[in-house]
């Protein structure tokens, strides 16, 4: 694009992290065609890259080569940084704003439901409840068809998954990840959210859906078989499931069935009271066939790693005289005698 009141060439490279990856040739490459762009165009054309994250943070190679990249990061004197303090702002403005008619549509409707809407949507219990946005017309018009609280979390959650490594490494940075995320929701045939009536909401379920080609197979794989334990009557075991696992990156939520309900609340009408009946069920379901198990933070989905423990542990016979003759020994030991005789 040329300006014509300040007229200027620009170029505009995305995704430069990709391209430099850890190779030092390759800083080196970048370095020079800044320079001789700067030079050969007398600095009537502009160079413009693009990354992830701020490529001195995400890229390992850069960060050993820190010398070399403090060349290059001197040829590009403005330098403007996404982070997750204004992710939120982007996410409002650029994919969920909306027409006045349709704002107003919205806020009526939450006005008339106000009192349910904050009584089912509750963080009580929550460790950073004080972070969390406040629920009031304004906060839930501008993130609709979210509720204000996910978009505060998502980003943790994406944060979360990224910082295990291994299979998970995959998913890019939490901005970048946030705003692809929200984008799918409208856009995805299997979610296709454009087309859903005013009142519905997004559910975390459908968060999974879209980041779960970027999950390592086994996890995938798990979720994936509990489909065959859904009943006729809908796939609420499936999505429980892939909430939890979310959930579960978030260490200052308590695992109840009351958070877990909430993750899944799919309108301004729900019977939140129905909600948790569905949830206790499927949790009851899915501790049965060892999917998730109940510990101090609430209820937990097994790992492949875990739930093959487990399956383990259960396959264990332990006969009667093996647990008189645990007792025995452990009374023995509490009472410091030879011998329990009963």
């Amino acid at each position: 694009p040329v300006d014509r009141a300040f007229p200027r060439q620009r170029i505009f490279v995305d995704e430069i992290s990709m391209f430099i990856a850890d190779s030092s040739s390759k800083l080196h490459e970048l370095q020079a065609i800044v320079e001789n762009v700067g030079e050969k165009c007398r600095g009537r054309v502009w160079v413009f890259v693009t990354a992830q994250e701020a490529i001195d943070n995400v890229i390992e190679g850069v960060k050993r080569k820190r010398d070399e990249f403090a060349k290059i990061s001197d040829r590009f004197n403005t330098r403007v940084t996404l982070t997750s303090d204004n992710i939120d702002k982007v996410v409002k403005e650029r994919i969920l704003k909306k027409k006045d008619s349709a704002s107003k549509e919205i806020g009526d409707r939450y006005q008339k439901r106000a009192g349910k809407l904050n009584n089912d949507i509750n963080f009580r219990d929550w460790a950073r409840a004080q972070l969390i946005p406040k629920l009031d017309e304004e906060s839930f018009v501008q993130t609709y068809p979210f509720l204000p609280y996910q978009l505060k979390v998502i980003p943790d959650i994406f944060n979360n998954i990224r910082s295990k490594g291994g299979g998970y490494s995959k998913l890019s940075g939490r901005e970048r990840s946030m705003l692809g995320a929200v984008h799918s929701v409208f856009n995805d045939p299997k979610v296709n959210f454009k087309d859903k009536k005013i009142g519905e909401f997004v559910t975390f379920d459908m968060i999974y859906d879209e980041i779960a080609v970027e999950l390592d197979g086994d996890t995938k794989k798990v979720i994936n078989e509990t489909e065959r334990l859904d009943s006729d009557e809908g796939i609420f075991i499936n999505r429980t499931l892939k909430c939890l696992f979310l959930m579960q990156q978030l260490p200052y939520i308590p695992r109840t069935v009351t958070n877990i309900s909430m993750f899944l609340y799919e309108d301004m009408d729900s019977d939140f009271k129905k909600i948790k009946d569905r949830v206790e069920s499927a949790l009851a379901k899915l501790n049965e066939a060892q999917y998730v198990i109940k510990d101090h933070s609430g209820w937990k989905f097994l790992s492949p790693q875990e739930k093959k423990v487990e399956e383990e542990i259960q396959s264990i016979v332990i006969k009667p005289y093996e647990k008189q003759q645990s007792v025995r020994n452990v009374l023995v030991n509490i009472f410091d005698i030879p011998k329990i005789n009963y």
